[in-house]
């Protein structure tokens, strides 16, 4: 190999070895910025209400959608602290219902309580009230 060649290769060799390099700093970074965004996704406040209603629909929590969310009194996302279902270990929505005795078709008791689900599933993870399964 003449000597030309020689050098064009060590260059060549070089740019390519550089050109890896910053591509795989680029791509750690970006994994960085990226990855933790979307496993710290939680579930708006809207969402969260619907998968709530969608466990809740149903005797005696109301038949409709619009039936069951006047029943949801207070929603709230917990991050730390207690609920329901013990210590926070990770963040939570948590839902107060409320069914007035009148509107109570399985008797004449005001039915109230908790229901608990994970703020980034939707899926539930406890509740205070009577008649889930």
């Amino acid at each position: 190999m003449s000597e030309a060649r020689a050098t064009l290769w060590k260059i060549g060799a070089r740019t390519l070895a550089t050109t890896c390099f910053v591509f795989c700093v680029i791509s750690y970074f970006i994994s960085c910025a990226i990855v933790p965004a979307f496993a710290d996704t939680l579930l708006t406040k809207r969402q969260a209400q619907a998968k709530a209603v969608a466990i809740l629909k149903g005797d005696p929590y109301g038949k409709t959608t619009a039936d069951v969310s006047k029943h949801i009194r207070k929603a709230e996302l917990l991050r730390a602290g207690k609920s329901i279902c013990g210590p926070v270990a990770k963040p939570l929505w948590s839902f107060h219902v409320v069914v007035p005795a009148a509107e109570n078709p399985a008797g004449p008791a005001t039915i109230a309580g908790t229901l608990v689900l994970d703020a980034a599933s939707g899926q539930l993870e406890c509740a205070g009230l009577p008649f889930l399964d």
